[in-house]
C-alpha cells in the first residue's frame, strides 16, 4: 500500500482579495474561548487580539449573517446583535485585505456568515463543554498570604435541531446555547490603620524633642582694669 501527499495552495484567480472559508465541519474544533463565531476572526492574518484587521480599528469590521448586517456598531470589536454559536453557523467567510464590490461599508475586517438550515431529514446534535480549576495554579499573593485559589467553572450546553416542518418545502432549524459561570475574583485594597482612623498620622523618623534655652543679653565686657600698686612696706 502507498500514501502520497500533497501540498497545493488554492489560487483564488476572481479578484485581489485576501481571507479565508471555514466550512462546518471544522469549526467546532477551532479553539475558540467563548464559542462563538466571531471569534474566529482573531485566526486570521494581519488580525489582532482585540479585532482590529490590517491596521483598521476594531469597531471598523462588517458581520453579515445571510446577507443581513447584524454588527454591533455601538459597542464594535467582535461583537454582534445575534449571538452567533459555532454550532448553529454553516460558513465562515473572512476577507482581511482587498475588498470587492460586494463588501462595503467598513474599513476593517469582512466576514460573512451562513447559518445552518433544516433539510428533509432530521439532524441535531448535543453538545456540552466543561472547564474547571482544578489543575490550576494559585496566584503568588494567594499563596503568601494562604489565601484559597478563586473558584472557576464554566459550563457550556446547548443542541441544535434541523428537520422538515413539510417536506421538500418547509424547514426547520431550532438552536440554544446556555452557560453557567460560577466563579470569584480577589480583590486588593489598602485600608487605613486604627490610629490613622483616629486622625493620628504617625511620623516615619522619630524627632528628639529638647526644652528651648531663652535668650538673655549679656553686658559687654571693657579692657581689664589695672590692678592697685602695692604699697612698699616700711622699714
Amino acid at each position: 500500500m502507498a500514501v502520497t501527499a500533497e501540498a497545493r495552495a488554492e489560487l483564488q484567480t476572481v479578484d485581489a482579495r485576501v481571507g479565508n472559508v471555514l466550512s462546518g465541519r471544522s469549526l467546532p474544533v477551532l479553539p475558540t474561548i467563548t464559542r462563538k463565531a466571531n471569534e474566529l476572526l482573531t485566526l486570521q492574518p494581519g488580525v489582532t487580539p482585540d479585532g482590529q484587521v490590517t491596521g483598521a480599528r476594531n469597531d471598523q469590521s462588517t458581520f453579515p449573517l445571510d446577507g443581513i448586517d447584524v454588527t454591533n456598531q455601538s459597542v464594535g470589536g467582535l461583537t454582534t446583535y445575534r449571538y452567533l454559536g459555532i454550532e448553529s453557523v454553516e460558513e465562515f467567510r473572512v476577507g482581511v485585505a482587498n475588498p470587492n464590490a460586494s463588501f462595503g461599508r467598513g474599513s476593517g475586517g469582512r466576514v460573512a456568515i451562513v447559518g445552518r438550515r433544516g433539510s428533509n431529514e432530521l439532524r441535531g446534535a448535543l453538545l456540552c463543554y466543561h472547564e474547571n480549576d482544578d489543575l490550576n495554579a494559585n496566584t503568588r499573593t494567594n499563596s503568601r498570604n494562604r489565601i484559597k485559589e478563586p473558584e472557576l467553572k464554566d459550563n457550556r450546553f446547548g443542541f441544535r435541531v434541523g428537520g422538515p416542518l413539510w417536506r421538500d418545502r418547509v424547514f426547520h432549524f431550532p438552536n440554544y446555547g446556555g452557560r453557567r459561570f460560577p466563579r470569584s475574583s480577589d480583590i486588593n485594597r489598602l485600608l487605613p490603620t486604627e490610629s490613622l482612623r483616629r486622625g493620628e498620622l504617625p511620623s516615619a523618623t522619630p524627632r528628639a524633642t529638647s526644652t528651648p534655652t531663652p535668650w538673655r543679653p549679656r553686658a559687654c565686657a571693657g579692657p581689664p582694669a589695672s590692678s592697685p600698686a602695692t604699697p612698699a612696706a616700711s622699714a
